[in-house]
């Protein structure tokens, strides 16, 4: 199967990593905010947001399976998220989270309009978010100096 539905703590993970990082992304309608101190209803919102496009994507993909004959590792149906996972101290990693993001657009980008959803606008504020936090980058110039030799690493 090319496209599956990720699961809950798939979400639960692209969603903590935007409440730690305090992203902002544009809504449907206006600019998105995420604090640190959200409260669960507001991420469980987000998550939802996120779960329903990857299903989107998968039927886009998978046209004539029905909602419950999609390719998913889940149990559950309804989809319905709701945050209930926490996350301990060092396994949001920038690396991890970019990993997470390319994991999650694979499973949702089959939709016609992926480039247009919100859920897209999201991962790629996350992304950004996450990059600037990779070890060296705020160390990093952003282009080389003349005199600068550069090696091959």
């Amino acid at each position: 199967m090319s496209a599956f539905v990720v699961d809950k703590e798939h979400i639960a993970y692209l969603v903590e990593a935007a409440r730690l990082y305090e992203i902002v992304w544009y809504g449907p309608e206006d600019i998105q905010r995420l604090s640190k101190r959200e409260d669960k209803g507001r991420l469980s919102h987000i998550g939802q947001m996120l779960w329903d496009e990857n299903i989107r994507s998968v039927q886009a993909r998978y046209p004539e399976d029905t909602i419950h004959e999609m390719p998913c590792k889940l149990a559950d149906i309804p989809f319905v998220y709701g945050h209930t996972f926490t996350f301990r101290d060092g396994q949001i990693t920038p690396l991890q989270v970019l990993a997470s993001c390319g994991v999650y657009e694979y499973q949702a980008c089959e939709s016609d309009d992926w480039p247009e959803t919100e859920a897209y606008r999201f991962i790629r504020a996350l992304e950004k978010n996450a990059i600037v936090r990779l070890p060296g980058y705020s160390a990093a110039r952003n282009f080389p100096t003349p005199d600068q030799q550069l090696r091959a690493v």
